[in-house]
This record gives C-alpha cells, sequence and structure tokens, in this order.
C-alpha cells in the first residue's frame, strides 16, 4: 500500500478553469487598453511612439500574467488517455500550443519594441536639437535688433531710457553715469550678458531634454528585457 506522501493530491477541476478564464480576461483586457491607446493612430510621429512604447511597458504585466495563468491552466489540468480520451487530449494540445506562441509573440514584440526605442531616441535628440536651435536663433536675432537700435539711438532717446531704467531699479543703472556715450556702452553690455545667460539656459535645457530621452529609452529597453525574460521562463516545455 501506497504511503500517503505517494499518494498524488486530488486537484479541483474548477481550478484549471479559474486560472484559463482569469487569463483570458487579463490578455484580453491588454487588448483593448493598447487598441484604445493607438489612437489617434500616428505612427510616423516621434512623440505618439515614445508614449505608445512607454504605455506598452506601463501595462505589459497584464499579458505576462495573462498567459502565466493559462499556461498554469495546462499544467494543472490531468493529461486524458490519449486513446480513450482523444478529444479532449487534442484540446488540451491546443491549449498548451496556444499558450505557447502567445509566449514567443509576447518575446518577439517586446524584442521589436526595444529596438524600436533606438530610432526614438536619436530621433527625439534630433528634434531637441532643431528646437533648440531655432529658439536660440530667434532670441539671437531679437538680441541683435535690439543692439542695432541702441547703437542707431539718438543721445537723447539714450538718456530718456537711462532714466526710464534708472526708475524702475534695473540692476546695473546707476545715475553716476550722465554721458549717452557712456550710457549706450552699458547698455550694450549688459544686452551682451543678456545673451550669454539665455544661451546658458537654452544649453541647461538641451541637456535636461537629452537626459529624460534617453532615460525614458533605456527605461523602456530595460522592462522589454525583464518582460521577455518572464515570457521565456513561462514559455519553458513541461510535459
Amino acid at each position: 500500500m501506497p504511503s500517503p506522501s505517494a499518494i498524488p493530491p486530488v486537484l479541483d477541476p474548477k481550478v484549471p478553469l479559474l486560472a484559463r478564464a482569469c487569463g483570458r480576461t487579463l490578455f484580453l483586457a491588454f487588448v483593448v487598453v493598447i487598441l484604445a491607446a493607438t489612437l489617434p493612430f500616428q505612427p510616423l510621429s516621434l512623440a505618439w511612439g515614445t508614449q505608445f512604447s512607454t504605455f506598452i511597458v506601463d501595462v505589459a504585466s497584464l499579458p505576462l500574467l495573462g498567459v502565466g495563468l493559462l499556461r498554469l491552466a495546462t499544467l494543472l489540468q490531468p493529461e486524458p488517455d490519449p486513446q480513450s480520451e482523444r478529444k479532449e487530449a487534442l484540446a488540451l494540445a491546443k491549449q498548451k500550443d496556444a499558450a505557447l506562441l502567445l509566449c514567443r509573440l509576447g518575446m518577439i514584440s517586446l524584442a521589436l519594441l526595444a529596438l524600436w526605442q533606438i530610432p526614438l531616441m536619436f530621433g527625439s535628440i534630433a528634434t531637441l536639437e532643431q528646437q533648440n536651435q531655432v529658439r536660440s536663433g530667434q532670441l539671437n536675432q531679437r538680441i541683435s535688433q535690439g543692439e542695432e537700435t541702441i547703437r542707431r539711438a539718438p543721445a537723447a532717446v539714450i538718456e530718456r531710457e537711462w532714466q526710464r531704467l534708472n526708475a524702475a531699479g534695473a540692476p546695473g543703472i546707476t545715475p553716476n553715469i550722465r554721458d549717452p556715450e557712456q550710457q549706450r556702452q552699458v547698455l550694450l553690455k549688459q544686452l551682451q550678458r543678456q545673451q550669454q545667460q539665455l544661451g546658458r539656459t537654452i544649453g541647461t535645457r538641451d541637456l535636461q531634454g537629452r537626459f529624460l530621452v534617453v532615460r525614458n529609452s533605456l527605461r523602456n529597453m530595460a522592462l522589454s528585457g525583464v518582460y521577455i525574460a518572464g515570457f521565456l521562463a513561462i514559455g519553458k516545455r513541461r510535459r
């Protein structure tokens, strides 16, 4: 007579059914939210691609858990006798193949998603550079126009502007300087310092923007790798 530890436990047949139902629900929920996230569909937009790929990795746990439950349901279900229960055996084999196929599709999709981050990253950085160049050009043009205006302005106009800035408490503007030409030079130097400060500000924003783009891309690639490993572990054949 076999010992109690050698007797396999009796599994409630509802457990595989429950696991399969939960797995299908999670997987279908993932499909629905992904389809909704694609709208409006703009595959050529870098912003859309970045936002969409980030959303996918944020909800990738749904298909991972769903496929895991489907795989678990096939492992928990007793093996039918291929001779006397041929239909049941074929149905179980199809369920196993479907779960393994979903695992492979998950790995392939996430691998493609990780590769997609490379053109998205470089494209986003190039877009940031173009935007900063345009912004810098506009600011430099405004400052150049201001310098030209100050150089061509009559002495009386310079003196009135100096008095206005002095009354407003502008930094560097003092009543001690009364010569209009000296006032003109001070105003020009202030514009040059302003241009330098704006250049540093634009450079800082450019570095911050690059950092955010690279960080988000590496995050998506790292999470894709984690989920790929999860699908690989789930998809290992047993029985």
